[in-house]
């Protein structure tokens, strides 16, 4: 057994099961409410992925410190029998929150993925809130040309139409390269495919943290695209937050001392960010491929914009875990992985900073 102290006082953690990636964040009632990945019988039987919810409140003696967590929604329709995948929370400019999400479905030994919708009603964690769009599935496949690997809604208003919203997919094209696609709706039912995000280098850009300026991969998981405001020039960028899967080691000599090498993207699942300006479907990157975290364990971040934050802020949660990788102590007590403290994030020079939101 491992010992009690390995239970975390400020991060959600499951008491039992596994837990990866944030689903459905938003803010509410002085409370930041977190959906997740959510698997309560691991490691017993076999993977039933759900929905997990926790409530942080963000005032008083427990600001911070995250309720214990509990199951939401669990798969239990033909289009998500074989898991409820990752998705987002779409607060509605009238009130209400609706959650979105990737059905997973395998038969014949396909992966059949759809984006379905939940309408959430009551208290956010009690799970006859949550209901299911009886429209579901609304995006009921892949766009010709991509594989069942098309996955992770990130929903935010359309940049390009007024009361509109817009939808970016992690997405694998036929030849197993990775990238990500585009919807828009105006009533947050029916979608249109807009298209691949293009990602093209601008003139002048500058590299990021990385040697790549714009990585490829065989999968890009977990996407967010938000708009924010450079605090040092005032101008507003499109940012691409992205977990792109398959990509090679890099070593490269550093430049004051060529005895020094720097390993980059050691890991081939990581995260990161681009940075520039979207035209129609077409980033035009400013700045190049950045890690977004250089701990060992950080994926499948969740961005939301800051309510009232300075600049286009944004708060961030992201998975203390990554794929493949559940034989930790913990398992022994039956759970396993965590999420990270909230973060607030600011874009400043073409760079994300982060700071704890406590």
């Amino acid at each position: 057994m491992t010992s009690p102290h390995l239970r975390p006082a400020y991060h959600i953690a499951p008491r039992r099961g596994r837990l990866n990636d944030p689903n459905g964040v938003f803010l509410s009632d002085d409370a930041l409410h977190v959906h997740y990945q959510y698997d309560p019988v691991f490691p017993d039987t076999p993977k039933r992925t759900g929905w997990g919810y926790s409530r942080i409140p963000t005032g008083g003696e427990r600001a911070w410190r995250p309720q214990e967590g509990r199951s939401v929604l669990e798969p239990a329709e033909p289009y998500d029998r074989h898991g409820c995948y990752s998705g987002c929370a779409v607060p509605l400019p009238g009130g209400g929150v609706e959650l979105f999400y990737t059905g997973n479905l395998k038969e014949g030994g396909r992966r059949l993925p759809s984006q379905n919708r939940v309408l959430l009603s009551g208290e956010p964690g009690s799970p006859e809130s949550y209901r299911r769009d009886p429209a579901n599935p609304l995006i009921d496949g892949p766009a010709p040309g991509y594989t069942g690997h098309y996955r992770d809604p990130h929903i935010t208003p359309h940049p390009e139409r007024e009361g509109a919203w817009r939808m970016i997919l992690g997405a694998q094209r036929a030849d197993g390269t990775g990238t990500a696609v585009l919807y828009a709706s105006g009533d947050l039912r029916s979608w249109d495919f807009e298209g691949e995000l293009g990602c093209v280098v601008a003139p002048g850009a500058r590299e990021g943290e990385s040697p790549l300026m714009i990585p490829e991969g065989y999968m890009w998981e977990c996407p967010n695209l938000l708009r924010m405001v450079d605090q040092e020039d005032g101008r507003e960028y499109d940012v691409l937050v992205l977990c792109p899967q398959g990509l090679d080691e890099v070593e490269e000599m550093l430049p004051e001392n060529p005895d020094v090498f720097l390993t980059h993207l050691a890991d081939p699942d990581r995260c990161g960010y681009l940075v520039g300006h979207l035209r129609g479907t077409t980033l035009e990157v400013t700045r190049g491929f950045s890690e977004l975290d250089y701990g060992h364990e950080f994926y499948a971040p969740q961005l939301i914009a800051a309510p009232g934050g300075i600049g286009g802020e944004a708060i961030m949660l992201a998975w203390m875990g990554m794929p493949g990788r559940d034989d930790t102590p913990t398992t022994r007590d039956g759970w396993v992985h965590m999420l990270t403290v909230p973060r607030r994030v600011t874009l400043r020079g073409g760079r994300l900073y982060q700071e704890p939101l406590a």
